[in-house]
């Protein structure tokens, strides 16, 4: 089992995506999990408006997503990504934390850039904002 990241952090009402990849033969039956308050208890996570499990099978290598939107003080805690076949299984762990939101102001209209590139035959590339 490999997981890219192990420690993802996020701001309440965010959107998060964690991701695992296994490889294994039979095709393995493959799921989420999340701790309890307690950190005893895995309880398996079903699709909802807020959770979507993505799946893809390719060969022998299998690529599990969770994406969470609209983040919760309940999604903050541990996860597993879990493979089992008849071989044997594996899984994976990821901790989501909560960070704060920043409200720093650049002096952006609206919170939008323009950027717009050139590149003609002698000159280098440039970047312009409107």
């Amino acid at each position: 089992m490999f997981v890219p990241h192990q420690l993802l952090g996020s701001p309440l009402g965010g959107t998060l995506s964690l991701e695992c990849l296994t490889e294994a033969q039979p095709r393995p039956i493959t799921f989420w999990t999340r701790t309890d308050a307690n950190n005893v208890n895995g309880i398996m996570l079903l699709p909802s408006k807020r959770l979507k499990l993505d799946t893809v099978h390719i060969g022998y290598q299998t690529h599990m997503r969770l994406h969470i939107h609209q983040v919760e003080p309940q999604d903050i805690g541990h996860y597993k990504c879990v493979s089992k076949n008849s071989l044997g299984e594996a899984e994976g762990s990821i901790r989501v934390y909560g960070i704060k939101p920043t409200t720093q102001n650049f002096g952006l209209q609206q919170n939008v850039i323009h950027l717009f590139c050139f590149r003609d035959a002698v000159n280098s590339p440039t970047a312009q904002t409107s």
